[in-house]
């Protein structure tokens, strides 16, 4: 942080008429705020963060300090930065011409816009999307896809998903049970119980080669680590599985990279059973990874891929689950609805986002840069309190 404000962050203790506000407003947040994920007792101590206004990577709070905000609105979701005013330009002239469609067969032109951009910028023959306005949503309606277009392909006893311990794939009851339990996990998933449901979920080995469960060396594991998804396929009878969800890269567990050849090895593992393969690109999706998608380094192209976060750089919520045109072709009908679903603002602000970044090149910088910072960290390999340092793109 720099600037000239007095204190530390969330400090009350401000003399003056602008200090005895911050501090009113700061308790009125308390009490009239319930947080995601934050302990009241810390909450009641220092105040919640106030934070006033953003200009490109900048963040300002309300004590007039100026940081540097290095997690892209703390949840990876402003990737094109703040103060974009084309993003906001767009958002008010959507709403002022049309601010909302029923999501019930009904839709606008900047909505479809966003899908055929979509279509083209995601691998293979991913072209068809459901929105939604959360990544949690789109994961719940990537393993409802799965279950449907098997019911409508005469498969209807596939029901059961595979996913990665360690992995984070949401908040709601769906996406939690396919969260894999780890040690900073646990608490969600235990403030879940009992609603989130054990029947149907099963976990297998993440692709985490520093930390392997088996204590295995790549290449000589001979990437176990995917072949214990062929084994949580077999243990849970073939024939009942209908998903496998994986993140291209393990994000909230720790920038997890996959090694080479592993994302090839579970898409032959899918198809030979006859499974679908879903990519949850929500943290590594629009160029995080030095590339528009995780699975584009693999060459992969998953049977669904659940986008949200940088859809729309966080200036609003929305999320989007594309799918193969088989897929969308075999369904009668998809039994999801969301009110804000291909909500038309939503959508206007993801194709500026969009804009700004294939404009700007971010994608490529976000390589370039982020090959820079790697090597600068490999620099620290030799202090004694480093053990691991790994990344891809930013």
């Amino acid at each position: 942080p720099r600037g000239s404000g007095a204190g530390h962050r969330g400090e009350a203790e401000v003399s003056g008429g602008g200090g005895d506000a911050l501090a009113r407003l700061r308790r009125d947040a308390v009490e009239s705020i319930v947080f995601h994920a934050t302990p009241r007792s810390l909450l009641e101590r220092n105040g919640p963060w106030l934070l006033d206004r953003g200009d490109g990577a900048l963040l300002n709070d309300a004590d007039g300090r100026e940081y540097l905000d290095a997690l892209s609105g703390g949840v990876f979701a402003v990737l094109a930065g703040y103060g974009r005013h084309e993003i906001a330009q767009a958002m008010y002239e959507q709403a002022m011409r049309l601010p909302y469609t029923s999501p019930y067969g009904t839709t606008s032109e900047v909505t479809v816009e966003l899908a055929r951009t979509l279509a083209r910028l995601t691998p293979g023959d991913l072209s068809a999307s459901f929105f939604c306005s959360s990544g949690s949503e789109a994961v719940e309606a990537a393993v409802k896809m799965a279950r449907q277009y098997h019911q409508a392909t005469g498969q209807s006893q596939r029901y059961k998903v595979i996913s990665l311990r360690r992995a984070y794939h949401g908040a709601t009851t769906g996406a939690l049970s396919a969260t894999g339990w780890s040690p900073g996990f646990g608490v969600f998933r235990r403030a879940a119980d009992p609603m989130v449901p054990a029947a149907g979920f099963t976990s297998a080995m993440p692709p985490y080669c520093h930390r392997c469960e088996l204590d295995l060396t790549f290449p000589g594991c001979g990437l176990t680590c995917a072949r214990t998804i062929e084994q949580a396929i077999l243990g849970s009878d073939p024939e009942l599985v209908s998903c496998v969800v994986v993140e291209p890269v393990m994000g909230t567990a720790g920038c997890i990279i996959p090694p080479p050849g592993y994302l090839e090895a579970v898409r032959e593992i899918c198809d030979r059973h006859g499974v679908l393969l879903v990519a949850d690109e929500v943290v590594c999706g629009f160029g995080r990874t030095g590339t528009w998608f995780g699975v584009d380094h693999a060459g992969v192209v998953p049977d669904v891929m659940v986008l949200a976060k940088g859809l729309t750089s966080g200036y609003a919520p929305m999320a989007a689950t594309v799918v193969r045109r088989e897929i969308a072709d075999a369904l009668p009908v998809f039994l999801d609805v969301h009110t804000y679903g291909g909500h038309p603002v939503s959508a206007a602000a993801a194709l500026a986002s969009i804009t700004v970044i294939e404009r700007e090149g971010l994608v490529a910088n976000s390589a370039t840069v982020g090959a820079h910072l790697l090597e600068l960290l490999q620099g620290l390999r030799s202090h004694p309190a480093v053990d691991d340092d790994r990344g891809i793109g930013l």
